[in-house]
């Protein structure tokens, strides 16, 4: 094995230098493509919320099962309170001419039709009650399957799982769900300038921001973070490290080594390692950017960049991840007015940064994809095609 400090370095060719780039829209459809959901799984309720449907829940029951009281207060008989006043007797067993006692989700007794509130009524005495105003049928009675009726397509396969859908599950007697599974994911950092995060920096050493940053983006993205690794620029070590992740994940992502210097090694790995699916994105930040695959297992290759990660990690890693996860590719969007114009690029499409002010969205300053700061508080992204975008045009704001 050849040694970090031996500063080992690769021979970049012409035809490296000249190699095409994939244009923005076709880079996104091979993305989209080279995924497919992580086989299905089941769940306890309590381990499903964030996880998406692989299977339509069916309701096996109606809900509400029975007729019942919306309030506390008396079962009647409709017919029997058509004007203001009238007085009956209480009863255990409903009959006409009585009410019977009623609690909130307690069963209509047969024969009544509505439901007086306690508040609606004036007792007089224990047995008898004056009713203050009318009742029409049906009045704070909840019918049966009212909510769901058996039979009914409840939850279908594809549906993320919210509070709301578990409580719903839960209501259906569903205490399992089949489900994909969340993606487990490596991380690689490469360089030989990175130190960890509680390291001294000096001249040409610099924290390794992109670890932590990835690993808390793939949480952020509802994937499980299987292993993080930072290795040097030395192609056997990173291979070692491709494959030890690539046995533990059901996907790594790396950052560094992904452009054609004489230390970057990740494509000539992928081709050698495994299969180099696409390289190279007519995009900005991101032209690097590689998708590839080391023991079957898919490897999303990053810049170097921490700023680069940031806007990269939202185009590349986010659809892969979600794809993996089950759920729809494309990241949600919000429309907004653009308050500047974004002069974008001649032959590139541009992953512009920008912050929302009451449906506006304000382009944020991009310094250098060098600089992490630029991507602090951003609510979110606008792909701007070649030519760029003027102030006032309508454009989709891409969440972060």
């Amino acid at each position: 094995m050849s040694s970090p400090a031996g500063g080992i370095r690769r021979q970049v060719s012409t035809d490296e230098l000249d190699s095409p780039l994939l244009s923005y829209d076709e880079a996104m459809v091979r993305i989209v493509g080279a995924f497919t959901p992580l086989p299905p799984v089941r769940r306890q309720l309590s381990g499903a919320l964030g996880l998406v449907l692989a299977a339509d829940v069916i309701a096996g029951d109606d809900i509400p099962a029975f007729d019942n009281s919306a309030m506390d207060g008396y079962a009647v008989r409709s017919l029997d309170v058509v004007v203001p006043g009238v007085e009956l007797a209480v009863a255990d067993v409903a009959a006409p001419g009585t009410v019977t006692k009623v609690m909130t989700g307690q069963p209509i007794p047969e024969g009544c039709d509505a439901v007086v509130p306690w508040e609606h009524t004036e007792s007089l005495g224990a047995d008898r009650v004056r009713i203050t105003g009318v009742v029409e049928p049906g009045r704070f009675v909840r019918p049966q399957g009212e909510d769901v009726r058996s039979g009914d397509l409840v939850l279908a396969a594809g549906t993320m799982l919210g509070p709301v859908e578990i409580g719903m599950a839960a209501a259906l007697g569903s205490a399992e769900l089949l489900v994909h599974p969340r993606p487990r994911v490596g991380v690689l950092s490469t360089g030989d300038e990175l130190v960890g995060v509680d390291e001294p920096v000096g001249r040409g050493r610099v924290r390794d921001a992109n670890g932590p940053l990835l690993a808390a983006t793939v949480t952020a993205l509802g994937a499980e973070v299987a292993a993080v690794e930072r290795v040097p620029d030395d192609p056997d070590l990173i291979a070692a490290a491709l494959h030890r992740l690539a046995a533990v994940a059901d996907l790594v992502v790396t950052s560094g080594g992904a452009s054609v210097g004489e230390k970057d090694w990740l494509r000539v790995l992928l081709e050698r390692e495994g299969t180099l699916m696409f390289w190279r994105i007519a995009m900005r930040p991101g032209k690097p950017v590689a998708l590839g695959r080391v023991d079957d297992t898919p490897v999303v290759v990053l810049p170097g960049n921490p700023g680069s990660v940031v806007a990269c990690s939202h185009v590349v890693l986010g659809r892969a991840l979600r794809c993996l996860a089950g759920a729809p590719s494309e990241p949600r969007t919000v429309a907004a007015q653009l308050a500047e114009d974004i002069t974008g690029d001649a032959r590139r499409t541009v992953v512009h940064p920008v912050r929302l002010r009451s449906g506006v969205a304000v382009p944020a300053q991009v310094r250098s994809s060098q600089v992490l700061s630029n991507a602090l508080g951003l609510d979110g992204w606008v792909i701007v095609a070649p030519g760029g975008v003027t102030a006032g045009s309508t454009v989709q704001v891409e969440a972060t």
